[in-house]
């Protein structure tokens, strides 16, 4: 994990956002962490695994394209 300020931040955007897609990178002012750069792969991911937890009948061996395409028909 990467901890940068957020004047980094405002100076390299496009480099703190690609590093992000392999990466947490924690954003700070003044010395303490006030936001976190992520992923947003991980983060449909992971509330993929959520939504399939709300039907314990299904489980989470449901593959996301068995879902979309059950959705599509």
């Amino acid at each position: 994990m990467t901890r940068i300020s957020m004047s980094e931040l405002k100076t390299d955007l496009d480099k703190y956002v690609a590093m992000a897609d392999g990466q947490d990178i924690i954003i700070t002012e003044n010395g303490k962490a006030v936001a976190k750069l992520v992923t947003a792969k991980e983060a449909k991911k992971e509330a993929f695994k959520h939504f399939l937890g709300l039907f314990p009948e299904k489980g989470l061996d449901l593959d996301p394209e068995q879902v979309r395409e059950e959705r599509l028909r």
